[in-house]
């Protein structure tokens, strides 16, 4: 089987330095990554045999999932890792997607930013709620899902223990030197001002040490020491002190209270529960400690490679755990689990009892997130893409769609910009500019056919639109046909052509335009498509004209570098110095600099700026 591979590789000039390593790979355990000829990673892999894994990739290629065939093709370069053990390369694989996030992984995505609560590293730590996660700044804790509950918590906590709220950098070096005073919070009893010394470094310390220990949820844990303290001061006759502890106690116990919502008897557990549902993926993380949900997050799951539910769970299981420091030994989950892992003792998918319970609970919360999302996604960009299918006919829902835009002046500084909407929103990341290279003058069908055949000639099948929209009308739309039979691709990709005057919408097959009302959903998707796609292009051609028209003022003798930047600075382009005329020029720069750009922006010529924009 390994021969055969590498006679496909040999048969591939493309594969000529994956060949290479693969002859090298031998049969053990480790990780395995695929780069692009950008040698960007593309994909990072496990295997107990990476020989054997790696060449299943490259045999019978004609009968992969489509999806696997998009991967393959994009292959340029191989790197593999070897370890010990199938578990290390599992730990491994986890730590090389998380640094590169590549495309054809299993990466699970969230759009929201959750609130967590910090404890700072600070010789006098902070407790506060922020969106922002740092590391190096101090503990997390959480994610929450509102900052309500976060508020309600520290309030809970800032009654018990009085933690500081000031960003003070309290040092003990400086607290000696007394150069603080106390503030109104001490004066109200709200912080017991470790700025003046009110409260020693081992006391505040020891506060800091049970909020974070609460907020894992160990109150059980922080409650035993209170008591203990209680009980000491009790037998000291200090009553004063003992009944302070007396009230935090009690004030814990009703925070437990609230806070349990299943049996304590089912120990510590992580809960994970994954859904699909309309091709999405999505899935609920629990964390249970000593009786309380300290923790439920939900996430979508990216699966570019449609990889089975069991494979989503061994991904998420690592990246979970070790994103929220869970020291859990038994998972709790609704997918059946097929291989033995280090991270837990137990696997479990309970029937009955409290567990049981837990698991429906998690369940019951990725399927709300899922018909949420489906909602958020549906309206109003579902409706407009129900409209766009039954308008152009289409066999599908477009889940994808391109639009594309040319801009010039006059024929200089041609692009092209392509903008990208996923299931009706923008796509900004995948959006694309092209400097048009074979066409002279203005010629806008001629531009059109150049980028279309660009674009799409050599993309798969899988990689295309579900609709193509150009601005402009029956025209564009002809050279956009002529440019896909020319690219083998007028087949794959439906397309309509919007013409800007009157709102036209002309198809292929058309003989006369489509017109709709205003507010018609397809039509306004459409024109919003347009409106991005001009203004992406337009941002892109006024940058490159007048990086071009700022060469002239480089070249004019007698004006410096500080001058010429003081005058974009003010003015920001030619024009706008034409514009504000030679008066506003000399309280610019002065009379003699002034009169020097003066007399050249008025000579500069668009034709001379073009030859400048060529030979540059």
């Amino acid at each position: 089987m390994i021969e055969e591979a590498e006679d496909i590789l040999l048969r591939e000039e493309r594969y000529a330095g994956v060949r290479e390593t693969v002859k090298m790979i031998p049969h053990v355990p480790g990780v395995y990554v695929f780069k692009n000829a950008q040698k960007k990673v593309i994909y990072v892999g496990k295997a107990k045999d990476l020989k054997k894994r790696v060449s299943s990739y490259f045999l019978n290629l004609q009968h992969q999932a489509s999806k696997t065939r998009v991967l393959v093709k994009q292959i340029a370069f191989l790197d593999f890792i070897i370890v010990n053990t199938e578990e290390e390369a599992l730990l491994l694989e986890n730590n090389l997607i998380k640094e590169n996030q590549p495309k054809y992984n299993i990466l699970l995505k969230d759009d929201k930013s959750y609130p967590w609560v910090c404890i700072t590293k600070e010789e006098y730590p902070r407790v506060f709620m922020t969106r922002n996660y740092i590391a190096s700044r101090g503990k997390y804790y959480g994610p929450y899902t509102s900052s309500g509950s976060i508020q309600a918590i520290l309030r809970t906590l800032r009654r018990l223990f009085f933690y500081r709220t000031c960003k003070l950098p309290l040092t003990q070096t400086q607290i000696e030197k007394k150069i603080y005073r106390s503030c109104l919070e001490y004066h109200i009893y709200n912080c017991k001002a470790p700025c003046i010394n009110a409260i020693t470094k081992e006391e505040y310390n020891k506060a800091i040490e049970n909020i974070a220990a609460i907020l894992n949820g160990k109150v059980s844990i922080v409650i035993s020491k209170l008591n203990e303290e209680y009980n000491s001061f009790m037998e000291a006759l200090e009553f004063e002190k003992a009944e302070v502890l007396y009230k935090q106690i009690q004030e814990l116990r009703d925070y437990q209270h609230k806070n349990s919502i299943v049996n304590p008897e089912v120990g510590d557990l992580d809960v994970i529960s994954i859904l699909e549902q309309e091709n999405r993926v999505a899935l609920n993380y629990m964390h249970v400690y000593n009786g309380a949900i300290v923790l439920s997050i939900n996430r979508m799951i990216h699966n570019p490679l449609n990889s089975p539910l069991n494979e989503l769970l061994e991904v998420a299981m690592y990246r979970l755990k070790e994103q929220y420091n869970s020291e859990a030994e038994t998972l709790l989950t609704n997918v059946e689990k097929t291989i033995t892992t280090p991270l837990y003792k137990n696997i479990e998918t309970p029937q009955r009892g409290d567990k049981h319970r837990v698991l429906l609970l998690s369940t019951l919360n990725v399927e709300r997130y899922l018909t949420q999302i489906a909602t958020e996604r549906k309206l109003p960009q579902q409706e407009a893409l129900e409209a766009v299918k039954d308008l152009l006919q289409l066999p599908k829902i477009p889940h994808r769609i391109e639009c594309i835009d040319n801009s010039n002046t006059l024929g200089t500084f041609p692009v092209s910009a392509v903008v990208v909407f996923i299931d009706g929103k923008p796509a900004k990341d995948q959006y694309r500019i092209y400097n048009v290279k074979t066409v002279e003058g203005p010629n806008d069908y001629a531009t059109m056919e150049e980028v279309i055949q660009r674009r799409y000639t050599n993309l798969e099948k899988d990689s295309l639109p579900d609709l193509l929209l150009i601005d402009g009308g029956k025209g564009q739309l002809t050279s956009v046909v002529t440019a896909l039979e020319k690219a083998n691709k007028i087949n794959d990709i439906p397309l309509a052509g919007l013409a800007e005057r009157l709102e036209e919408i002309y198809v292929p097959r058309g003989t006369q335009p489509i017109l709709l009302n205003k507010d018609h959903p397809a039509l306004r998707l459409f024109i919003q498509l347009r409106d991005e796609a001009h203004r992406f292009g337009v941002k892109h051609h006024t940058h490159k004209r007048d990086k071009a028209i700022m060469l002239p003022l480089e070249e004019v003798a007698g004006l410096g570098t500080k001058t010429i930047q003081k005058l974009y600075k003010t003015f920001g382009s030619i024009q706008n110095m034409r514009n504000a005329g030679q008066e506003a020029l000399i309280d610019c720069v002065g009379k003699s600099k002034a009169n020097l750009v003066w007399q050249n922006i008025n000579n500069t010529t668009l034709e001379s700026i073009e030859n400048n924009s060529h030979s540059n």
